[in-house]
């Protein structure tokens, strides 16, 4: 098991879980609309950035153990399997509850009157309105989705320019004994 990548990544997740816990925890440290407020905002959605693709890195590759047969060819047992899923859980929650503090904390520098769901305008004495948290989650899944598909544009552009270069290599060298 020393050559599996699953703990080369998951050391890096690790990583950074420890790293958004000491940045929000400068974050509630800071004072409201300081630099390093700022500076620990900036710092914390960069670490979200960085982190989710290993975390999917690692959740696909759990998918890809819990396939029947897969984890006994490879020689991983079943508890393996199980605590590897149990970390993708663990630490997708523990990102979900960074990306929601991230939020309430960026939010919180404006006044009350900018917020959507401020108990004074929702009228609802305090309790906060379940489809909001949906709607986030909601267009955070959809930017992720965007995202991964210009991803794959951008890779297909890519290639599609690699080989119009190499036609036009092929066209020139043709040409030439032709002249």
């Amino acid at each position: 098991m020393s050559d599996d990548p699953y703990f080369e990544v998951k050391a890096e997740v690790e990583a950074a879980l420890a790293q958004l816990s000491s940045t929000h925890a400068q974050l509630g440290r800071a004072s409201p609309n300081s630099e390093e407020r700022s500076w620990a905002l900036a710092e914390l959605k960069a670490t979200l950035a960085a982190v989710v693709p290993d975390l999917e890195e690692l959740e696909e590759s759990v998918a890809a153990l819990e396939e029947v047969g897969v984890a006994r060819r490879l020689g991983i047992a079943d508890k393996e399997v199980r605590a590897r899923r149990d970390f993708v859980e663990r630490a997708r929650g523990e990102i979900a509850d960074a990306k929601r503090k991230r939020y309430s904390a960026s939010s919180s520098a404006y006044p009350p009157s900018y917020h959507t769901n401020a108990p004074e305008q929702s009228g609802t004495d305090g309790e906060t309105d379940p489809n909001a948290e949906f709607e986030m989650q909601h267009q955070t899944l959809l930017m992720e989705q965007q995202d991964r598909t210009l991803t794959d544009i951008s890779g297909t552009v890519g290639l599609l320019r690699e080989q119009a270069h190499l036609m036009g290599r092929e066209v020139f060298e043709q040409n030439r004994p032709l002249q």
